[in-house]
Order: C-alpha cells, then sequence, then structure tokens
C-alpha cells in the first residue's frame, strides 16, 4: 500500500459533499482533484493540502506542516 487508506476514508468523508470531487492515483499516493486541480493529495509520508497564496503563511506557522516538496 503507497498510502494511507484510513487517512483517505477520513478525506473521502470530509470531501463527500463537495461536488465533482474526483479520486486520481498519483505518484504512488491518491489525489483529490477538484475542476482538474489537486487540492488534497495523500502519500506514504502523509497529508498535502492546497491551502491558496493568501493562506500559505498562516498554514505553514500551524504544528507539523512544511512546504511541499516532491
Amino acid at each position: 500500500m503507497a498510502y494511507d487508506e484510513t487517512l483517505a476514508a477520513r478525506v473521502r468523508d470530509v470531501l463527500s459533499d463537495e461536488f465533482g470531487v474526483v479520486e486520481k492515483k498519483m505518484f504512488g499516493g491518491l489525489a483529490f482533484m477538484l475542476r482538474g486541480n489537486m487540492c488534497v493529495g495523500i502519500t506514504q509520508e502523509g497529508l498535502m493540502v492546497r491551502v491558496g497564496k493568501e493562506n500559505h503563511e498562516e498554514a505553514l506557522a500551524l504544528p507539523h506542516t512544511r512546504p511541499m516538496d516532491f
């Protein structure tokens, strides 16, 4: 298993009411796409969330966060 299935189930639950979210296996993980853009990704190491430029610095100030790097 390349990604955490339990985490994937939690993300599915949160995004279940969002119209048009599509799951795609990518880069050995799982991506959740909204209007063709990845909004959430699950990898072996954890969770990636697109927060937007206006929320970037605030999000990085939270515990256990870092910029995404592949």
